[in-house]
């Protein structure tokens, strides 16, 4: 369950605006946290910051009906900022991990990988620089952002702060949801990399959506919201593994010599084929417990 994640606790029939002021908070704290971390170029401090921060922005966005686009443009503006920097160093230590990963493996890719492996490393190491100016950027910025947004009620939009956050969380779920499925018949086949990449992200914000509303959205949306978080990491797996493989390609006969390529390619499809019928398990399972349809109709 996302309880972990719910910042406070709000009803259905609690204001949007009580909503917003019980959850925003805590979520910029959480990306405070690992400030430290990140500047230190720590692995998963940057992954917990990473996702610390994609749960505020998806927060911040699920509301943004009570300010509107070009107000939460506005104030939101350092938050994407940081989000694109940790994730540019974020896929750079997943890739080099997958490197080294194959080159346990396989002993005969341990010499071969090496020079592919510390291209990797020198761009993260340039990413960290990057990051750096990021959290010089944004980290400052982040509490009044916020303080902001929270303060400023647009006249034409009070209708929205006073409305029951129950209601504006069944409208965006559902919403979400009938776009993430939608994208299913096309993004399930095995070639389908980039489909299955917008559904990825498809359901990567369901998920979000879910955990800022599950305390209003009752057992049913809850029932649905831990497949829904299972499936996503899934496809991110997947996703990850249509990189590496990309990555290989790209380098083969340069950084990476044709036949070690083919030989990482090999293995590489064949976690990707595992991954993706564990996926295609998986989607099974939520359609026959009817999750898509619930969470349409909420």
């Amino acid at each position: 369950m996302a309880k972990r994640y719910l910042q406070g606790e709000f009803g259905p029939r609690d204001s949007v605006a009580y909503a917003m002021a019980v959850c925003l908070p805590p979520k910029v704290e959480r990306v405070l946290e690992y400030e430290a971390l990140a500047r230190a170029g720590d692995v998963d401090g940057v992954h917990d910051m990473r996702v610390a921060t994609k749960r505020l922005r998806e927060a911040a966005r699920v509301f943004r009906c009570a300010w509107g686009r070009k107000r939460s443009a506005r104030y939101l503006e350092h938050l994407e900022r940081l989000n694109d920097a940790l994730g540019a160093g974020r896929e750079l230590d997943v890739l080099a991990e997958q490197l080294q990963a194959l080159m346990e493996r396989c002993e005969d890719l341990s010499q071969p990988l090496q020079p592919l492996l510390e291209h990797v490393l020198e761009r993260r190491r340039e990413a960290d620089g990057q990051l750096t100016r990021a959290l010089d950027e944004a980290l400052p910025c982040l509490r009044e952002d916020f303080d902001h947004l929270l303060q400023e009620r647009p006249a034409k939009r009070a209708r929205v702060w006073e409305m029951p956050v129950g209601k504006l969380g069944r409208r965006e779920v559902s919403r979400r949801a009938k776009a993430a499925f939608a994208l299913e018949e096309k993004a399930v086949a095995p070639e389908a990399v980039a489909e299955l990449h917008r559904m990825r992200i498809a359901i990567k914000r369901l998920k979000y959506a879910l955990e800022v509303f599950l305390p209003a959205l009752g057992k049913r949306a809850a029932a649905a919201y831990q497949s829904i978080s299972d499936l996503q990491e899934l496809m991110g797996l997947v996703h990850d593994t249509d990189v590496l493989m990309g990555v290989l390609r790209e380098h083969s006969g340069g950084l990476l010599a044709p036949d070690a390529a083919q030989c990482a390619l090999a293995l590489a499809a064949a976690d990707r084929a595992d991954l993706h019928a564990q996926m295609l398990a998986l989607l099974a399972k939520i359609h026959r417990k009817k999750y898509p349809r619930i969470l349409k109709k909420l």
